[in-house]
């Protein structure tokens, strides 16, 4: 069987979704992400990597407000999308973080000679 055809009953058939899978609009959107970001930085800083994290949760729901009654004139809106998104990266690459130190320090205190498999010495 191809990679473009999935199995049926009546054998292999063309995929329905046989064309690249359109993510420019992704790689469009992080670019706006980016030229906020880049654009508050000198004022702002890195201070989102140390305020408390319950600043931020607060943080995203005022953009989710602010999307809310943003009425439907669309450059409006579309800044406040991007505004909501950059406080959902902010929390999600502190989660990121924050969870990768935890495995770290957990990791330090294991034995050297610590074997998650057992049956596999």
């Amino acid at each position: 069987m191809e990679d473009n055809e999935i199995s049926t009953e009546n054998g292999p058939q063309e995929h329905p979704i046989v064309e690249q899978i359109d993510t420019d609009f992704i790689d469009e959107f992080a670019a706006s992400l980016k030229r906020v970001y880049e654009k508050h930085f000198p004022r702002k800083g890195d201070s989102w990597k140390d305020c408390d994290i319950e600043f931020l949760n607060n943080k995203l729901l005022e953009e989710m407000f602010e999307v809310e009654t943003s009425g439907r004139w669309i450059p409006i809106r579309m800044g406040e999308f991007v505004d909501l998104a950059l406080v959902a990266a902010m929390l999600w690459a502190r989660d990121n973080t924050e969870f990768e130190e935890r495995v770290d320090r957990a990791a330090e205190r294991l034995p050297d000679d610590f074997n998650p498999y057992p049956s596999r010495r």
